[in-house]
């Protein structure tokens, strides 16, 4: 072992001091680039935050229609609905809530652009059902559009095991009903 030990450091005793200092600055400076891709995608690399990229006009009110699309469940998802969101900014978190029905979720941001983004909210698991939603929005101006899809899953009660996933997508449309909310 010492032998294979003392073949792996011959190399790096023979660089240069400033060739070893160089070296080691390239590795640290590496290391939040391989971190970020770790994180399931809340940190872009070179420390940018996903939620920096969200442009301002995503935040605040929006009045939404969504229209189911297709789904392997029909008896189970409403064909269409009209709700009021509300996008805020609370540090690095992007909260949802609805002040009609009073739910409210933070959300899993995967994407942001300057009119494009993509968040994902999981519900704790209740009543041995788990409720996915997949949200990709783009913006225009004072409305935006998009695609809502949903994953229910229903869990054996037994084992845990998921028993069956229905699916449901919907076209959303939202039109902006007042500011930005950014704390």
């Amino acid at each position: 072992n010492l032998l294979q030990m003392g073949v792996f450091l011959m190399p790096i005793m023979r660089m240069s001091f400033f060739k070893f200092l160089l070296l080691i600055l390239c590795l640290f400076l590496m290391m939040p680039a391989l971190a970020s891709e770790q994180n399931g995608g809340y940190t872009l690399k070179a420390g940018v935050s996903v939620i920096d990229s969200v442009p301002n006009t995503f935040y605040g009110n929006w009045r939404v229609v969504s229209k189911l699309q297709r789904t392997n469940a029909p008896a189970k998802f409403n064909s269409s609905s009209v709700d009021l969101w509300n996008l805020s900014r609370e540090g690095d978190v992007l909260n949802l809530s609805n002040p009609f029905t009073g739910a409210s979720a933070s959300l899993t941001l995967s994407q942001a652009s300057d009119s494009n983004i993509k968040f994902t909210r999981v519900s704790e698991v209740q009543n041995n059902q788990r409720v996915t939603e997949v949200v990709e929005l783009n913006l225009h101006k004072d409305y935006f559009t998009g695609t809502n899809t949903w994953y229910w899953q229903v869990m054996s009660d037994v084992n845990g095991q998921i028993v069956s996933t229905y699916t449901a997508r919907y076209s959303v449309r939202g039109e902006k009903l007042s500011g930005m909310s950014i704390f």
